[in-house]
């Protein structure tokens, strides 16, 4: 396929190719087996209406119990609506943790890893779905999830009133170049990166060749946002990734300008670790190096549900 062919194609022929590279798994989840755990987000901030607040997890089943008839026409307005897996801090909390999934899983595949995360770190977890994932109708492309990732943050950060240094932004493979981007835009608390990469084209190059990788058109510059990000970093990646190599994740460490932690499991890979060894020790490491700061009570606003 000549390069101009691609180009002209744009975001479609890079996830053709991620899909390659990443596979999409089969939905793994419904709006009725996923109900009063998903939040939908509208894309017009005119619709961002606040009620009042949804602060513990008895609160928010309460208010989800409400809203349980519109789900019906949540279904009649599907591409209005950015579905967001919302697991609540029982006590309310003024911390949240963002996590971008990669792009063999969608948001119900890290529900257990979530919740720990919830528990561990008193914070509200989000997970926001990529088009084309899950119950969100439409097509994955670069260029939409970058969208929805800047509709969230104003949600979070205008609607909820989330402030950005209480915010971890936490992405895993794929979800690296959301996340990325979210933390070179906002002085957030800390970025996550898992499995990272480069950028698109180094993975191209990698298995497919020098070549083609000239005739895919970049849309996750993480090499030129990392030096943007303000922000602590921690880098966790397996060395026997076969998938992205280590190689991505330190050539990032090394480009950017901020304090980090670097983590290499040794029997780590792309898809399967060890979540206490590998995870949530060197995030509890980090953390106790860059803590939160004192939490507070956090809120939800009904129009999200």
């Amino acid at each position: 396929v000549h390069g101009d062919k691609l180009k002209r194609k744009g975001i479609f022929a890079i996830m053709e190719l991620n899909k390659l590279i990443f596979p999409a798994p089969t939905p793994g989840y419904t709006s009725s087996s996923m109900f009063g755990k998903v939040i939908y987000i509208p894309l017009a901030p005119s619709e961002w209406k606040y009620d009042g607040p949804l602060v513990s997890g008895a609160m928010v089943a309460k208010g989800l119990s409400e809203f349980g008839e519109k789900i019906g026409e949540l279904k009649s307005k599907k591409g209005k609506f950015i579905p967001c897996l919302y697991i609540p801090s029982p006590s309310g909390s003024k911390r949240a943790i963002v996590y971008f999934h990669g792009n063999a899983e969608d948001i119900s595949a890290k529900m257990p890893i979530m919740e720990k995360l919830k528990n561990k770190f008193k914070a509200h977890v989000f997970v926001l779905e990529y088009p084309g994932y899950g119950i969100y109708e439409g097509s994955p492309s670069a260029e939409g999830i970058l969208s929805d990732a800047d509709i969230f943050m104003k949600f979070m950060t205008k609607c909820l009133g989330f402030k950005p240094g209480n915010m971890i932004i936490f992405g895993r493979s794929i979800g690296c170049g959301p996340a990325t981007y979210i933390a070179s835009r906002y002085r957030v608390h800390s970025l996550l990166l898992i499995s990272a990469f480069t950028s698109i084209r180094d993975i191209v190059k990698y298995h497919f060749g020098e070549l083609l990788q000239y005739l895919v058109a970049e849309r996750f510059p993480i090499k030129e946002w990392i030096t943007k990000v303000s922000s602590p970093i921690l880098f966790i990646h397996g060395l026997q990734d076969k998938l992205i190599p280590c190689s991505h994740s330190k050539e990032l460490a090394i480009l950017c300008v901020v304090p980090k932690d670097f983590v290499a499991p040794p029997k780590m890979d792309h898809n399967e670790m060890d979540v206490r060894k590998d995870f949530l020790i060197p995030l509890q490491k980090f953390l106790t190096r860059f803590p939160f700061a004192p939490d507070g009570k956090g809120t939800m606003p009904s129009c999200a549900y």
